[in-house]
């Protein structure tokens, strides 16, 4: 069994009750990521997971991810594993959170080799608020 080697932990949505995204988190010396997501006062809201790329492996600079990507600015949207129905989620589907707080909470798995910035973005809001934590791991053969 592969050891977890290097490890990173980073609160992307601390209690966001708006649309918009997150902080962004650079993930480029990793190779997966969970995030944790959860909502509080029954939270309600359209989430979409991003990632992007620099163009310069000296000096990364994240995008701006509030305007469109474009060929300078490197984001797209990014698939991942839902642990919870074991189901795998397209980038451009994105997910809803709705009802009971406990139903919303969820761990994704997200493949983020070669990837450099993970951000998530609150493209539909309702109620409550919605939170995000990251935990960034690569594993030793």
């Amino acid at each position: 069994m592969p050891n977890r080697n290097a490890s990173r932990f980073q609160n992307i949505l601390n209690a966001q009750a708006a649309t918009g995204f997150g902080s962004a988190m650079n993930v480029r010396a990793y190779q997966n990521v969970i995030i944790y997501v959860s909502s509080a006062s029954s939270g309600d809201a359209t989430l979409d997971l991003w990632t992007a790329i620099a163009e310069s492996d000296s000096n990364p600079q994240e995008p701006t991810w509030a305007t469109l990507s474009t060929t300078a600015n490197r984001m797209a949207p990014q698939g991942f594993w839902d642990y919870n129905t074991g189901l795998h989620t397209t980038g451009t589907t994105g997910f809803v959170m709705a009802g009971t707080d406990s139903a919303n909470a969820r761990n994704l798995l997200v493949n983020v080799d070669g990837i450099d910035f993970i951000n998530i973005d609150v493209s539909a809001y309702s109620a409550g608020t919605i939170s995000a934590d990251v935990r960034a791991y690569t594993h030793n053969s």
